[in-house]
C-alpha cells in the first residue's frame, strides 16, 4: 500500500473474505461497507412491465455504442465515487469476456432512440445475474421502468429470478424493495486503502457508501 501512489494510484478498493479481513485492516485498508445480495422472483402474478404507451422501449443489444458514453457523461454526477461506464469499458470488461456471456438491455427513447438506461446481466440456468446497471435518474422513476422491463423481459424468457448485489445509497435499496426484491443473508466486506497524501475531498467521500453506485460486476461478486 505505501508503493500505491508510486504505481499512480491514489486509492486501492478490496474485497476480502472473512479470514483475511483483519491483515487487510492492519495495513492501513477502512471499511467502505457491504455489498449486499437482491433477489426478486419473477412469479406468475408479476404484473408486467407496459412500455408499449410510454415515451420509451426496450431492446436488447450485443455491443455498447457511442449512446453509452451520451449517457454517461450526462449522468455521471449522479454519484461521487462510482466506476467508469464508458462503452469502450463495457465492451472491454463485459462483451469480449470469455469465461462468461454477458448482454446489455436497453431502455431507449421512442422520439431520437437516445439511450434512457441499460443493465448489464449474464444469464443463468434458472436466472439472471445483474452485474451493473446505469440510467438517467439512478435513484428516481426510471431506475423501476428499466429493473421491471428486465423483469418482464427474463420472464417471458422462462426464467425464475434476477438478482443484483449492490452497495450505496439507501435510496436504491429502497426502490428495490418497492420493486419486490429481498435483501439476502450473504453480504461481502468491501474496504479501501486511500494514499494519506491524496486529495482530501476523496479521503472524506469514499468512506461514506451512501456516495458510491457500486454493482457486483465490478467486483465480481456473483
Amino acid at each position: 500500500t505505501v508503493e500505491s501512489r508510486r504505481a499512480g494510484f491514489d486509492c486501492l478498493i478490496g474485497k476480502p473474505n472473512r479470514k483475511a479481513l483483519p491483515i487487510f485492516r492492519r495495513v492501513g485498508y477502512r471499511s467502505i461497507g457491504d455489498c449486499r445480495n437482491w433477489v426478486k422472483a419473477l412469479d406468475t402474478d408479476l404484473e408486467p412491465a407496459d412500455l408499449s404507451n410510454g415515451p420509451w422501449s426496450d431492446e436488447l443489444v450485443s455491443a455498447a455504442d457511442e449512446r453509452f458514453d451520451a449517457l454517461w457523461n450526462a449522468g455521471k454526477s449522479q454519484c461521487r465515487i462510482a466506476g467508469e461506464k464508458t462503452a469502450t469499458y463495457l465492451n472491454w470488461r463485459y462483451l469480449s469476456f470469455k469465461e462468461m456471456s454477458y448482454g446489455l438491455y436497453c431502455l431507449v427513447h421512442r422520439s431520437d432512440q437516445r439511450l434512457v438506461g441499460y443493465i448489464v446481466f449474464a444469464r443463468t440456468e434458472k436466472g439472471a445475474f445483474i452485474a451493473e446497471l446505469f440510467c438517467e435518474d439512478v435513484f428516481g422513476s426510471v431506475v423501476d421502468d428499466l429493473l421491471l422491463g428486465f423483469a418482464a423481459r427474463m420472464r417471458m424468457e422462462g426464467q425464475e429470478w434476477v438478482a443484483l448485489s449492490y452497495l450505496g445509497a439507501a435510496a436504491f435499496e429502497d426502490r428495490l424493495k418497492q420493486l419486490g426484491f429481498s435483501p439476502r443473508p450473504r453480504a461481502r466486506a468491501l474496504v479501501a486503502y486511500v494514499d494519506p497524501d491524496c486529495d482530501a475531498d476523496l479521503r472524506h467521500h469514499i468512506f461514506d457508501s451512501e456516495n458510491s453506485l457500486v454493482f457486483g460486476g465490478e467486483m465480481d461478486l456473483f
